[in-house]
């Protein structure tokens, strides 16, 4: 338990907060596609998973603390 309330940053409380916010407007709108959403972005925050899965989305710290970047190229046939 201690692991889970500690591992809160700001995307998860992001989310979190995205999916109350929705809950409230399909609550008061009742709009079931709203209320769905919201379950979604609930579950998103609350299991801290994203669309690229758990963790898909960061780069992982090296020895010396530095964090790792990666460079896109443009794609040509």
């Amino acid at each position: 338990m201690k692991n889970f309330l500690k591992s809160w940053d700001i995307t998860r409380i992001i989310r979190l907060a995205t999916g109350l916010l929705i809950f409230i407007f399909g609550i008061v709108y009742n709009n079931y596609m709203l209320l769905l959403m919201a379950g979604w972005f609930i579950l998103l925050g609350m299991l801290n998973i994203s669309c690229c899965g758990s963790g898909g989305c960061y780069s992982q710290k090296t020895e010396n603390g530095n964090k790792i970047s990666y460079q896109i190229k443009e794609y040509r046939k």
